[in-house]
């Protein structure tokens, strides 16, 4: 397994390799701080070169013929550069570079998806000739993020015009192209995991509904995926934009719920793998055997899957970690009001204690729950779950308090 150098977060970041089962962890070149520039240059940057030098030779010396990208710059990098190491007889399961770049570009999927009947936020590209125009045609609070993106990387919410201004201006240079989108209050959104086989019909559709910002007080990476119809209507328009962009391999889907209309509308797509592998493979759809099939041309037998409505997926440990930052809030709150420190109080809008255990008694007693892997496993590997909760716990403070409590 490879990791990038430097403190002790290198791998803590990267959970899996402290597990039992990794025989050997590598340290290379972290060349993450290209991404989003370099999705511009067919063209390897001198980090990206170096990286690539760095694992050709690991596979040579230890005799390894298959790597499995997982991470967004990971699977861009290795689709860029498939042909170096399929020469060196080694598989990359990884989509076409050109397939890939489309997908990710977030400007591009949003307008197709509109056309196919998808409602998307409004969403504009920022150049400098349009900046004001843009931002007039939204209302306030906006989203800003890259034009190709990872994750949360780059989105900003911006509360006025001079804020907005401000983030461009520091964004844009990492990331070249940003985008201004309409922001979206919500309390919840939606998650369709898609698995179009090589005739781009769909294999396996799994639709979740994760109940996550608001109500649970952090925009962060857990939640309650409760899974559900997945012959709904918006299922049903999510296949037809796939089959239209003749979509091959696994896909998710994110939509954000407006509270003001209960319209949900899309956020984006991604192809990774990504962290929510283990509901999907827990119910027996294989997703990693999936994409080795489609993007290797290989033909294992079919996934045989169970489909389970009403089935809550739930991360216990990280929950209780968001109770207990809440409780800590909770108190200084009241702290804050009663001796008049703050004249705003930016725990003002915490929701209330007898919401917060309603909604966690809501999602834990009750029939049909599944914990995730770092529960279930703990104790076959449990340096991974602890390496992952302290990561969590890392980010949950540095990206996310106290910024939830004052949207």
């Amino acid at each position: 397994m490879c990791v990038p150098p430097g403190n002790i977060f290198s791998k803590i970041s990267c959970p899996a390799s402290y597990s039992r089962y990794v025989n050997q962890t590598f340290f290379v070149e972290n060349y993450f701080s290209d991404w989003g520039r370099s999705f511009y240059h067919k063209e390897n940057t001198e980090k990206e070169e170096r990286y690539l030098a760095q694992v050709l030779d690991i596979c040579k010396r230890n005799a390894v013929n298959l790597i499995y990208p997982i991470s967004d710059p990971a699977v861009y990098l290795f689709s860029k550069n498939i042909q170096r190491f399929n020469a060196s007889g080694i598989e990359v399961p990884v989509p076409d570079y050109s397939k890939f770049i489309f997908i990710m570009d977030k400007f591009a999927i949003t307008s197709l998806a509109e056309k196919s009947g998808i409602t998307c936020p409004k969403t504009y590209l920022l150049k400098d000739d349009i900046f004001g125009k843009a931002a007039s045609g939204l209302e306030f609070p906006v989203i800003i993020k890259p034009r190709f993106g990872m994750g949360t990387m780059g989105v900003n919410k911006c509360a006025n015009e001079k804020e907005l201004f401000v983030k461009h201006k520091s964004y844009a240079a990492k990331f070249n192209e940003m985008l201004l989108q309409e922001y979206i209050p919500s309390t919840g959104m939606i998650m369709i995991n898609v698995y179009m086989d090589k005739e781009s019909n769909p294999a396996a559709v799994f639709y979740y509904k994760l109940q996550r910002p608001d109500r649970r007080i952090f925009f962060v990476r857990m939640g309650a995926h409760e899974l559900t119809d997945p012959d709904s209507a918006l299922c049903r328009t999510t296949i037809g934009f796939l089959k239209s962009l003749k979509f091959q391999g696994f896909t998710n889907v994110q939509f954000r719920v407006d509270s003001r209309n209960n319209v949900p509308k899309l956020l984006e797509m991604n192809i990774k793998i990504s962290g929510s592998a283990w509901m999907d493979m827990r119910l027996g759809m294989h997703r990693p055997l999936f994409n080795y099939d489609i993007y290797t041309g290989k033909d294992h037998a079919p996934n045989s899957y169970k489909y389970q409505k009403e089935l809550f997926f739930l991360s216990p440990v990280e929950d209780a970690m968001i109770f207990l930052v809440y409780l800590f809030c909770w108190v200084l709150k009241y702290i804050l009001r009663y001796c008049f420190l703050y004249k705003n109080n930016p725990f003002a809008n915490l929701p209330a204690m007898k919401e917060m255990i309603g909604d966690y008694k809501s999602k834990y007693f009750r029939k049909n729950i599944e914990f995730n892997l770092y529960c279930t496993n703990f104790f076959k590997d449990p340096l991974v779950s602890i390496a992952a909760w302290i990561f969590y716990f890392y980010k949950l403070i540095k990206d996310d308090f106290p910024d939830s409590f004052v949207q």
